[in-house]
C-alpha cells in the first residue's frame, strides 16, 4: 500500500524493514527517543505533565506500566518501570490485569500510549483499584478522537482505530495491535458507564492536546519534520490557542483518582471496582 511505503520511507534507517513487535524494535526507540533533539522534547513535555500530575498523589509507589524504551524516570524519582516482556532498562516483568504490587501500596500508575493496547481494560481498571492507596491516580497520555486525528490515525498510522468499537480487543501483538480510538471510547464516549462500572475511581480530569508538536516531531516512528526550535513556538501556539485542538487535537490526557472513603479496605474497593454486565 502506498500508505506503508511512504511510512518506510519517512522510518530511521535503523527501524526499516523490522517487525514492530519485536524486542530490538522498542530498544532502538529508546536510543532514538533520548539522542534525537525533537523527539526528546516532545516526549520530555509529556513526561513533564505527568510528573507534575504523581506529585499530587500521596506517599506510595510510582509505577510506570507497559514502559517500553521511554525514559520518564528522569523525571519521576524512583520510578518502577514494568512491562510485559524484559528489556535491559525494565524493572518488573507484569501485564497490566495483574501487577505484583501489595493492596494500596501504589500512589501513582503512568501509562503513555498504553491503554489502547490492553485486551481488557476493565480487568486492568480492578487491578488498578487493587493496588493504588485511596487518593491514588492513574496519570496517562493517549490518543484522542477529533476531526484531524481520526484522519491521521485511520490513513496514517499503523495501528487499528475503531471508534465504534466496544471496550475489549482481540489479541494481537505487543505494539502492532490496539485500537487508537480505545482510550476515548472509555472516557468519553462511555464517559459515563465508566462511572458506573468503575465507582471507587473518579476522573478528574480529562483534556485533548498536542496537535502538532509531537506528530511533527516524529515520535518513535518517523523522522523529525521540524526543529527543536519550530516546535517550540508551535507548542506556545497550540497552548494560546486551546480551540484549535477540539478539531486537531492528537492526543489526551486523563487523570483517573481512586476515592478516598471513610474505613476503605482493599477487599471493598476491589469489590465496588468490580464492572457489571455491558
Amino acid at each position: 500500500m502506498l500508505r506503508d511505503r511512504l511510512r518506510e520511507a519517512l522510518n530511521y534507517p535503523e527501524l526499516r524493514g523490522l517487525d514492530l513487535d519485536r524486542l530490538e524494535v522498542t530498544i532502538q526507540r529508546r536510543e532514538i527517543a533520548r539522542r534525537d533533539p525533537p523527539t526528546r522534547y516532545a516526549f520530555s513535555l509529556w513526561y513533564k505533565s505527568l510528573a507534575e500530575a504523581g506529585k499530587a498523589a500521596p506517599q506510595g509507589l510510582h509505577v510506570e506500566i507497559g514502559a517500553g524504551g521511554g525514559f520518564l524516570e528522569e523525571f519521576v524519582p524512583g520510578l518502577i518501570k514494568t512491562e510485559v516482556e524484559k528489556f535491559p532498562f525494565t524493572d518488573v516483568v507484569c501485564r497490566a490485569e495483574e501487577m505484583p504490587f501489595a493492596d494500596e501500596s501504589v500512589s501513582c500508575l503512568y501509562m503513555i500510549n498504553v491503554l489502547h493496547h490492553i485486551e481488557e481494560p476493565s480487568a486492568f481498571f480492578r487491578e488498578a483499584g487493587r493496588v493504588l492507596c485511596p487518593g491514588g491516580r492513574i496519570a496517562m497520555i493517549e490518543p484522542t478522537v477529533t476531526p484531524f486525528s481520526r484522519l491521521v490515525y485511520t490513513y496514517l498510522h499503523h495501528e487499528p482505530f475503531d471508534s465504534k468499537a466496544k471496550w475489549n480487543l482481540p489479541p494481537a501483538g505487543r505494539l502492532s495491535g490496539g485500537n487508537d480510538a480505545m482510550p476515548w471510547i472509555i472516557f468519553w464516549r462511555d464517559r459515563r458507564l465508566f462511572e458506573q462500572q468503575f465507582p471507587c475511581f473518579r476522573i478528574k480530569e480529562a483534556y485533548q492536546h498536542d496537535c502538532l508538536v509531537h506528530f511533527l516531531s516524529g515520535g518513535v516512528t518517523t523522522r523529525s519534520f521540524l526543529p527543536t526550535s519550530a516546535l517550540r513556538i508551535l507548542a506556545a501556539m497550540e497552548n494560546a490557542l486551546p480551540f484549535v485542538r477540539r478539531v486537531f487535537a492528537l492526543f489526551q490526557t486523563v487523570i483517573v483518582e481512586k476515592l478516598v472513603t471513610a474505613g476503605s479496605t482493599a477487599s471493598t474497593v476491589r469489590t465496588r471496582c468490580e464492572p457489571g454486565s455491558r
